[in-house]
């Protein structure tokens, strides 16, 4: 975490009448610069074909002068070609994406690269920062719905780092909710638990005895996270989807490809 903050602050030092880092998350900070807004990321980069275009550049200060003096570039990738190197040969990948700074959809996508830095220009009111240090996005509608008509992308939990906070959000949820809260896990008939992303499914691979599930295996589960208020265990209890319950939101602004 300190090589973190040194390299950061070095990229942000280089960026004249910047303020310094003035929040973070992660490996997410936010500075402002001439009025203009930004997000940096640490340890990613676009890697996208036809996203951005790629020059080599004497230094990170280099690098991003060029995307300072050139009005549509709106983001920039620099990454040094010595590992740790913040002083010497950077790859300097500038992008004009997204062309219209609200629509987050069109941002370039992020893959992780080693000693990266990223930085995204945003609009004014648009530099929240992720709650926790996984990068994304996420929020409570107050309203109960059923899993189909939750109106947002459920919350979905690759990691235990990333099922810790969907439990800290259920912790979040008023007494009326009776600790119930319907995150992005379903099951086929007859299938095996997978998060649905939407536009994809990924296996559940977290630890199986977390999974409650009393529906017949022939007709297709959604699951709701709830916490036994005797045991103080967390499951994931199976549900024919048609019952409202309050809603996890996770979304990926930044687009981040994990």
């Amino acid at each position: 975490m300190l090589v973190w903050m040194v390299a950061a602050m070095v990229v942000v030092n280089q960026i004249p009448e910047a303020t310094t880092a003035t929040t973070r998350s992660g490996f997410v900070s936010a500075f402002e610069k001439h009025g203009w807004y930004y997000f940096m990321v640490s340890g990613y980069a676009m890697n996208t074909t036809g996203e951005y275009n790629s020059t080599i550049a004497p230094s990170m200060c280099v690098c991003r002068s060029r995307c300072d003096v050139n009005p549509s570039c709106h983001a920039v990738s620099i990454i040094p070609l010595a590992a740790g190197d913040t002083s010497g040969q950077t790859e300097c990948r500038t992008s004009t994406y997204p062309e219209i700074l609200s629509e987050k959809l069109k941002r370039p996508w992020l893959e992780a690269t080693e000693g990266a830095y990223h930085i995204l220009r945003a609009e004014a009111g648009d530099q929240k920062l992720p709650q926790y240090n996984d990068g994304l996005y996420y929020n409570q509608p107050a309203s109960e719905k059923t899993w189909h008509a939750a109106g947002c992308p459920l919350a979905v939990a690759r990691t235990p780092g990333q099922l810790e906070i969907l439990k800290m959000e259920l912790e979040q949820l008023p007494a009326s909710a009776n600790s119930k809260m319907y995150v992005g896990l379903r099951r086929d008939a007859n299938g095996s638990p997978v998060w649905d992303f939407g536009s994809h499914t990924e296996p559940y691979t977290l630890d199986s005895g977390l999974i409650e599930d009393s529906l017949p295996s022939s007709s297709p589960a959604v699951f709701y996270l709830t916490k036994d208020a005797g045991s103080g265990e967390y499951k994931f209890v199976a549900s024919d989807a048609n019952t409202p319950l309050r809603v996890l939101c996770q979304r990926n602004h930044l687009n981040i490809i994990f």
